[in-house]
């Protein structure tokens, strides 16, 4: 219990050094850039990539900075690229996506990071993509009430699909990650 309460203070701590703002901030705006490109496989199926720069976030500097990104991202994305009205459940929905990605990832490095960005990725999937937006497109009638059935079973469908494939994303994206920001910052003292 102890080392995970720890994960957290150590996260905060990061919010310190200038060297997470910029990263960060870097970060965030290759977030917004990727959200324009998706590669559409069907009407209904499109593989997106912006999930990959708030994964990294949270693996370089935790649950406490990606839960911030998330907000960040999905505020500027929604400023830069409005689409429909503007819904703080989504902004929630995303710091929580940053704060999981945070969580599993933070510090893992090799075998343990391939296993927790499977984990990590599943999780915000099932829990975040599935389950909340889901539930809160419903709510707010984005998706008929005639529908709503089809709609969630083929969202349901679309993002176990999708899953794989971002795993993959995901996985060969933090290994880079890892080690150019190893090799770059582990020579400097910013």
């Amino acid at each position: 219990m102890k080392s995970f309460l720890a994960t957290f203070e150590q996260s905060a701590k990061e919010f310190t050094k200038v060297r997470t703002l910029a990263v960060t901030g870097i970060f965030i705006a290759l977030n917004i850039v990727l959200g324009f490109f998706s590669i559409s496989v069907t009407s209904y199926l499109k593989i997106g990539f912006s999930f990959l720069a708030l994964a990294a976030i949270g693996m370089l500097y935790g649950p406490v900075v990606g839960l911030a990104a998330g907000a960040l991202c999905d505020i500027i994305g929604f400023i830069v690229k409005p689409s429909g009205p503007f819904l703080i459940i989504f902004t929630l929905i995303a710091m929580l996506s940053g704060f999981i990605y945070g969580l599993f990832l933070y510090k893992k490095e090799g075998r343990k990071l391939t296993i927790f960005a499977i984990i990590s990725k599943a999780t915000v999937t099932l829990v975040c993509n599935i389950f909340l937006n889901t539930l809160a497109l419903v709510h707010y009638g984005f998706i008929p009430p005639d529908i709503t059935s089809k709609a969630i079973l083929t969202r349901v469908i679309k993002n176990l699909v999708e899953l794989p494939v971002g795993c993959a994303m995901l996985i060969a994206v933090l290994m880079f990650v890892n080690q150019a920001y190893k090799r770059v910052f582990n020579k400097s003292t910013i």
